[in-house]
């Protein structure tokens, strides 16, 4: 398994930008998408996030 710190593979990190669920197609992109909740879910690693957004959602949202 690799190892990778969050500042080594993103781009940016925000707090509090969360893309409104209620748009779906927002949801439907290729950007992995990090919730701050897998910390506490799966610990200090990330093995894995089922999220990813659009860059519509990106584009429009605070993420």
């Amino acid at each position: 398994m690799t190892i990778y710190k969050l500042e080594d593979i993103c781009i940016k990190i925000k707090n509090g930008g969360t893309p409104t669920s209620t748009n779906k197609d927002y949801y439907s992109g290729k950007i992995p998408f990090f919730f701050f909740f897998y910390l506490t879910s799966q610990g200090i690693f990330i093995h894995k996030t089922k999220n990813k957004i659009s860059v519509e959602s990106l584009n429009n949202s605070q993420a």
